[in-house]
């Protein structure tokens, strides 16, 4: 630390020790974690959170392949229609001179209140001929908005 730093925190201690200025806590942020599941026949996208009101997701995923794969498709959790969610978005583009495959799911919740996430939530399920294991989230284009319009930080695993 120098001089200059610590004469500016001695001097903002010495007035809030004066004025009785208190220093607000650092606001409390919640997380969401975005994983996904293997199965026998699919790979489900999952994410997971206590007491987030969520309007907007935005999942992006990459597979670097050797054989093109083919018959990828993107289906969302039919139950989540009923909690207002709509699916704009489930593109799968196809780089062959990356030999890279990009896939691109979105949802949006249409009710004035938001979601509620307060547990482990299936997004969708991917199939595929592909090898499922190895896609990977792309860290900087995977977003979820909560109703307040603030982007959600997000831990992957």
């Amino acid at each position: 630390m120098n001089f200059i730093t610590a004469l500016f925190l001695a001097v903002t201690t010495f007035f809030q020790s004066i004025f009785g200025i208190e220093t607000p806590p650092p606001p409390i942020v919640n997380t969401i974690r975005v994983y996904l599941v293997p199965t026998a026949t699919d790979l489900e996208i999952h994410i997971s959170g206590s007491n987030q009101n969520l309007s907007a997701i935005a999942v992006r995923l990459v597979y670097h392949y050797s054989k093109t794969p083919s018959g990828i498709t993107i289906t969302p959790n039919a139950l989540l229609f009923k909690d207002n969610w709509n699916f704009p978005v489930k593109k799968t583009i196809v780089n062959a001179a990356q030999k890279a495959v990009t896939l691109d799911l979105a949802a949006v919740n249409i009710s004035t209140t938001g979601y509620l996430l307060n547990s482990d939530l299936l997004l969708a399920k991917i199939n595929s001929s592909a090898g499922l294991d190895q896609f990977s989230f792309d860290q900087k284009e995977t977003k979820i908005y909560g109703k307040n319009t603030n982007e959600i930080p997000l831990i992957f695993n």
